[in-house]
């Protein structure tokens, strides 16, 4: 997912368009290429459930990358934390699944 909004109740929302399918990464696996190997930078994708894009994304375009196996909570951005680096805490913070399982493909 691209772009995250709000519907009217206030719930999150997203639409097609600004989402990229599993099949897209296979679809596009030519700009394997394009990418600096080897890279020591992750590509991280910052969103619920998103293991298996990582996974997919590290084994098309060879280079590192990260998701969450389980759920993740924007909404500790604003809340107090001792993890300084907003990005760190979205990885770390417990949500009502438990701990959001970040993993890194290398």
């Amino acid at each position: 997912m691209l772009s995250l909004t709000h519907n009217e109740a206030c719930g999150s929302a997203a639409f097609k368009r600004d989402t990229i399918p599993l099949e897209q990464i296979l679809d596009n696996k030519s700009l394997a290429r394009k990418f600096v190997k080897p890279s020591n930078f992750v590509s991280k994708f910052y969103g619920c459930y998103t293991i298996h894009f990582a996974e997919l994304w590290h084994k098309v375009f060879g280079v590192p990358a990260a998701g969450a196996t389980n759920k993740i909570d924007f909404g500790v951005v604003n809340r107090p934390s001792n993890i300084v680096d907003v990005m760190e805490r979205v990885e770390k913070s417990p949500t009502s699944e438990g701990n959001p399982n970040w993993r890194i493909f290398k």
